[in-house]
């Protein structure tokens, strides 16, 4: 058994019951968590309320919450990347048993990494290019049958083409290849050759990797070795990066306490979600951010300044310095002045207000631009009549979504904020924090102590 926080019942904030549950046990590509902090989103609050029972299909009696950051207590049979006492965070899936417990499952099914190294195709009838690439091929192929991680398909010889699309394609229809390597060879003038390797997943027709080597073709083992040393490099880091689609936890970024982990898989991955999935928002654009001292707010803001955009955010004058802190480039005080008034043509606008709020956002966006709402739908007829562009969405963390963000939080681009901590029996405090208060950044639920360095 185990302490956690259930609901029998939809409704008000008394319905949280800390009780009593039985402890989840994870089945073969799952990983078991010992729950050190829980973070708390407004979205939990609507679970709560039973907004999502019909649309979700949840099913009482139901522990909520979906951040979660622990140690690994147990892997499943078929779980090779966590081990036990693997620090981690996951967001999981409302559908099941969430994150207000000590014990909380989160699935991480491996992905098939299936790799075949194709023939390089030659640009002349040079013997030495093909010997080039012969060694080339062999000498890939030789060292990815030594990753572990990998598992390297049947010799894929028969799909010799002189036509290196062709070869992709009859890959693709193998259910033993998940990937390629593919390339060519190019005779330059003299003694110099260009060989281009390209990372090919090809179950969803998407380049991972291309990189092109232009050397002196002089001692041609020694090139091919030289070549193949550096494309099996980047590919052995791209390939571990990859993550099942539908895997749910990461590894903890380093340095990072677990209540700062808990609190950012739901809003720091709406904000790369709506920042750079759908709005793709690119250096020297500029971003207005609605909302900016909120929980996704306090990540839109930095996500953006780490993309290189300029940051108009707005919000109450008690977080104006706030937000300069953060990287916005400019903050207006939304009691005090119109936005519309003063803020024209923006690339993209980021509203997590609604209301009137979005209504009054449309003015300010450039042609061609975005906005991208959290809450409600955009009006088309507004979007059409303006020459703009406006979606409305939700949020699908990933592991490999979670990773992107690991590599911020490591480079000091990505830091969360923390509002309020609260231990796991007073839950119902942490949500009326969150419906009847402006916070700023997250509200955590802390489980358990951390662990001692």
């Amino acid at each position: 058994m185990m302490k956690a926080v259930r609901l029998h019942t939809y409704g008000g904030r008394e319905v949280l019951q800390f009780e009593d549950a039985p402890r989840p046990r994870p089945k073969e590509d799952e990983i078991l968590i010992r729950v050190l902090a829980a973070g708390v989103n407004p979205v939990d609050a609507k679970i709560r309320q039973g907004m999502f029972a019909r649309m979700m299909g949840t099913k009482l009696p139901l522990i909520p919450g979906l951040d979660v950051s622990g140690l690994v207590e147990e892997a499943g049979a078929k779980v090779t990347r966590f081990k036990k006492g693997d620090p981690v965070y996951a967001c999981l899936s409302a559908l099941r048993q969430g994150a207000y417990a000590e014990f909380a499952v989160a699935k991480v099914p491996e992905l098939d990494k299936s790799i075949a190294v194709l023939p390089l195709l030659t640009r002349s009838e040079d013997e030495a290019n093909a010997l080039l690439a012969s060694g080339i091929r062999d000498e890939v192929t030789s060292a990815l049958a030594k990753i572990k991680a990998l598992k390297l398909a049947p010799d894929p010889g028969s799909m010799a083409t002189d036509n290196a699309g062709d070869a992709t394609e009859e890959a693709a229809s193998r259910p033993d290849v998940a990937y390629v390597v593919e390339g060519d060879i190019r005779q330059d003038p003299g003694d110099r050759v260009c060989v281009s390797l390209k990372l090919m997943d090809v179950r969803n027709n998407r380049p991972l990797w291309s990189e092109s080597f232009d050397r002196t073709a002089v001692d041609l083992p020694a090139l091919a070795k030289e070549v193949a040393a550096e494309a099996v490099a980047v590919i052995r880091t791209t390939v571990a990066e990859l993550e099942a689609p539908e895997s749910e936890a990461s590894a903890k970024p380093k340095g990072l306490s677990f209540e700062g982990a808990a609190v950012m898989p739901v809003a720091a991955a709406t904000a790369w979600q709506a920042l750079v999935e759908i709005a793709n928002l690119s250096p020297g654009q500029t971003v207005l951010i609605h909302g900016g001292s909120g929980g996704v707010g306090v990540f839109a803001i930095q996500i953006a300044k780490a993309r290189g955009a300029k940051v108009i955010a707005t919000a109450s004058a008690a977080n104006q310095e706030f937000m300069r802190d953060l990287g916005a480039d400019r903050v207006i005080d939304y009691n005090a002045t119109r936005f519309e008034e003063v803020v024209k043509e923006v690339d993209v606008v980021l509203d997590s207000v609604a209301g009137e709020t979005l209504k009054r956002s449309y003015g300010v966006v450039k042609k061609g631009g975005i906005i991208v709402s959290l809450l409600e739908p955009p009006d088309k007829a507004e979007l059409d009549a303006r020459g703009i562009r406006g979606t409305a969405f939700m949020v699908s963390p990933s592991a490999a979504l979670l990773s992107e963000l690991t590599k911020l939080v490591e480079a000091k681009k990505l830091k969360p904020v923390i509002s309020k901590t609260f231990p796991l029996a007073d839950v119902a405090k942490a949500h009326e924090a969150i419906e009847t208060g402006h916070t700023r950044g997250k509200i955590v639920l802390r489980v358990a102590d951390e662990p001692k360095d």
